[in-house]
């Protein structure tokens, strides 16, 4: 809840590791992915404060440091512009880049297929899309057994469902 202290703390945390020595366990690769998924998570906070600007300039920087070989990388890249363009009512560039992002790296992971499902889902409830919305986030809840213990990381998920459902006269 503290966004502005979560940037300092995210640029602080790249600076460590922008000038942390290269040796024979922490890699030029290793910190390639690091900083990856640090700008990634800089750029969803600054999309929290409502600062879009801020957010498309890491992820031009995450452009940077990949290479179209990089499918995880690549993966990142492709879901930080996904979010941004859904933060801009672009939903139908957002679903664009998320299928894409769905695709890479080891795609087969379950949670990662129901993050996917996710990201698909809202941005076909975005464009007003209920139907595509409730199908497509009932297939990640169909496909993947949440555990007890994943309950709590689901709210938004059941909201989003419940909505979608309701959006298309389904109200039980």
């Amino acid at each position: 809840g503290e966004t502005q202290r979560a940037i300092e703390i995210q640029k602080k945390t790249i600076s460590i590791y922008k000038s942390k020595p290269l040796d024979s366990v922490y890699t030029s690769q290793k910190r390639k992915a690091l900083l990856v998924d640090l700008y990634s998570e800089l750029s969803g906070s600054f999309l929290k404060i409502e600062q879009a600007d801020s957010a498309k300039h890491y992820a031009k920087i995450i452009s940077t440091l990949i290479t179209p070989k990089d499918s995880c990388n690549q993966r990142t890249l492709l879901k930080v512009r996904a979010e941004i363009y859904f933060f801009e009512k672009k939903y139908s560039q957002a679903k664009k880049n998320f299928k894409a992002a769905s695709k890479l790296c080891d795609p087969n992971l379950p949670i990662i297929d129901l993050r996917m499902k996710y990201a698909l889902g809202k941005s076909a409830h975005g464009e007003g899309n209920f139907k595509e919305a409730k199908n497509t986030l009932q297939q990640g809840l169909d496909d993947y057994n949440v555990k007890p213990s994943e309950e709590g990381y689901m709210s938004d998920y059941y909201m989003l469902l419940a909505d979608s459902y309701k959006e298309t006269g389904n109200l039980e």
